[in-house]
């Protein structure tokens, strides 16, 4: 007999009385993973215990993934490309949409597509489809195939060969041993393809006549092989602070999702106008049914709301402040002492800022993505940062406002809220709401009675929070000057392959936060084997080298992105020196830090499942297994870790 869903109501009841919480602090990394969808964290470890995949190898697990990355419920969906903001010219300061933004602006990482976007074109699906099979240890490649049609897809090694495994058009094919056919094999033996020898879905390809009449008559061609696109650097980590809620939803709502606002009228954002913007109900009725299609009509999306109670009879403001001088909880607020003070707070996503989009498509800035709502008393200055300390812009000096910043931080992760409060002014109410766009194929679906695990922590298992440090080379010299942390030699923003020399960058934390790990990455040209320096203590004479880029023999493109994970040792006394020597085209370092001067142990979360209209919540801590029940559409999960009363 199937249980009920009051059942499971009950059940979620009896967790909350029979495993008491003590009250303590934020939560960190809070992640729900349902059994029906892989966990695409970044926990790789955590990503094989799905029952697609625990226990197989090679060729078993290269058509698992494959399998799953086709599926209409967790699979990528083709669209035009997706790019984050980056110069649109090319070495000779010339508009180019296919110089900068092809080559390091698309969405390559496979965490952040994944959980962004599960969308685009042949080239960034192999990526991320390649970033995975190099996750979980094996080789893998982009192969470009061109002359009569101009195609990208990924080859896995495995077994002593290269397998081919293409997401994009949803297909491979086997030898008559039942191996993962090559390219090579594939295009030798045009005879192979006809039939599809699996009695399930996908099956390929969806162009089969004329991909496959191509290859038959010998007109596709392999042009190139790719190394390029092995990012591993994105991370989901995140914190939830008393006060805080975070809603995920499987439908973004009107137009609010990322769209490259500032990018050019075709590809992604044409794609985008014509079928959302211009006409709402398009992806309501879902135009891509076939073989590209997904059981969802359109992009997710998701809402960090930060009110925390900011008086001295709860905990809300030691718990969630980001930095702070001179000021103190008290009866009406955070007040500043004599001489006046500040305070600041954070917002770090993991998923990317966007904004409504407004009614006409290619006019006006995005809105509503990203508010600042406060009240205080006396005189009180409002600043922001758009890279997290190096630079602040005022943005009011009223006592009380609602602040839309959601054109400075569209297509951003985060950003920082300064307030200055004149002797005896207090900050006695802050509201911070962020939309960001989330892909639906990684939210925790239930269906029907469903096993969730509950889990919090980074992929080290530690208790930490992000510091990001990012510098596109292709911004201005002026621009590049302005981040505190980073010092570039011979920056030419123009070239496409040697935008500089060298860089060196200093990672340092928030006062009172120790760095416990990192990943250091970056853009470099292959044929200067570049090579990545750290120091533990900081300064030039600790530089032990981290890594030496070499490409491996079969890749015939100039150039790779890498990111390597650095496990520091027990402490790092304040800062790590990195140091990017030879070439270097962008900087990406993700740090991760403790918090000692905060309670480590996690904050009960609150768990909501809005499924088909009921809801059903639970509550759990640190590592945790429910089950709840929902048939019908999912429509949204929400994280919430409620205020706390002072002792």
């Amino acid at each position: 007999m199937k249980p009920s869903p009051g059942f499971f109501r009950l059940f979620a009841a009896f967790l909350l009385f029979t495993c008491p919480f003590s009250l303590t602090a934020r939560s960190y990394s809070p992640w729900v993973v349902s059994e029906h969808v892989a966990d695409l964290s970044g926990n790789w470890h955590s990503f094989m215990q799905h029952r697609d995949f625990i226990g197989k190898r090679d060729g078993e697990l290269a058509y698992a993934v494959w399998k799953y990355l086709c599926s209409r419920e967790t699979g990528l969906v083709h669209t035009g490309p997706w790019e984050e903001p980056t110069r649109w010219t090319n070495e000779r300061g010339e508009p180019d949409g296919w110089g900068n933004p092809f080559t390091y602006g698309s969405f390559f990482d496979p965490v952040k597509n994944l959980n962004c976007l599960a969308m685009g074109y042949c080239g960034m699906q192999s990526s991320v489809v390649s970033g995975i099979f190099m996750a979980l240890g094996y080789e893998a490649r982009n192969v470009n195939l061109n002359h009569g049609y101009s195609h990208e897809v990924c080859e896995v090694f495995y077994a002593g060969g290269w397998h081919f495994v293409d997401t994009d058009e949803r297909g491979l094919v086997l030898t008559p041993g039942g191996e993962l056919a090559s390219w090579e094999q594939m295009a030798a033996h045009p005879e192979w393809w006809p039939w599809w020898p699996f009695p399930d879905s996908p099956h390929f390809p969806s162009h089969l006549e004329h991909f496959g009449g191509l290859v038959k008559q010998g007109k596709v061609q392999r042009q190139g092989l790719k190394y390029r696109w092995a990012e591993q650097g994105h991370t989901m980590d995140f914190v939830l602070r008393m006060g805080e809620t975070f809603t995920r939803f499987w439908k973004a709502d009107s137009t609010r999702f990322y769209t490259g606002w500032w990018e050019r009228d075709d590809n992604a954002g044409q794609w985008l106008r014509d079928r959302v913007i211009n006409d709402p109900e398009h992806m309501y009725r879902n135009g891509q049914r076939g073989a590209y299609g997904s059981i969802y009509d359109r992009p997710g999306g998701g809402v960090f709301v930060y009110e925390p109670q900011l008086g001295s009879l709860w905990q809300d403001y030691l718990d969630g402040f980001y930095e702070r001088e001179n000021v103190e909880p008290a009866d009406n607020g955070v007040k500043a002492g004599a001489g006046g003070g500040w305070t600041a707070f954070e917002l770090w996503t993991p998923y990317i800022i966007v904004g409504k989009n407004g009614p006409d498509g290619g006019a006006g800035e995005p809105y509503d993505g990203a508010l600042i709502e406060y009240e205080g008393t006396g005189g009180i200055r409002v600043l922001c940062s758009w890279d997290f300390g190096s630079r602040w812009d005022e943005v009011s000096t009223a006592s009380n406002g609602r602040l839309d910043v959601t054109s400075k931080v569209y297509g951003r992760y985060g950003y920082l809220v300064k307030f200055e409060m004149a002797e005896g002014a207090a900050l006695e109410k802050l509201r911070l709401t962020t939309w960001v766009q989330c892909a639906p194929v990684s939210l925790p679906a239930v269906r029907g009675k469903t096993v969730m695990r509950f889990r919090t922590g980074d992929r080290t298992g530690e208790k930490t929070v992000v510091a990001p440090f990012f510098a596109d080379f292709s911004t201005t010299p002026d621009s590049l000057k302005a981040l505190n942390w980073l010092s570039v030699q011979n920056h030419n923003p123009f070239d496409l392959h040697r935008r500089a020399a060298g860089a060196s960058a200093v990672v340092s934390p928030p006062a009172g936060a120790v760095l416990r790990w990192l990943t250091v990455g970056g853009d470099f040209d292959n044929p200067q084997k570049p090579e990545i320096w750290v120091s533990s203590t900081g300064d030039r004479a600790g530089l032990k080298n981290l890594t030496t880029l070499t490409a491996p023999a079969w890749c015939d493109h100039w150039m790779s992105t890498l990111d390597q994970f650095y496990g520091p040792p027990d402490s790092i006394p304040g800062k790590l020196l990195v140091e990017y020597r030879k070439n270097v085209n962008n900087v990406r370092i993700y740090g991760h830090y403790a918090e000692p001067d905060r309670p480590v142990k996690d904050s009960p979360v609150e768990v909501t499942h809005r499924v088909a209209g009921v809801e059903t919540t639970v509550t759990v801590q640190s590592d945790t297994t429910y089950t709840v029940w929902g048939e019908g559409e999912n429509e949204w999960i929400r994280m919430r870790v409620k205020s706390e009363r002072a002792d």
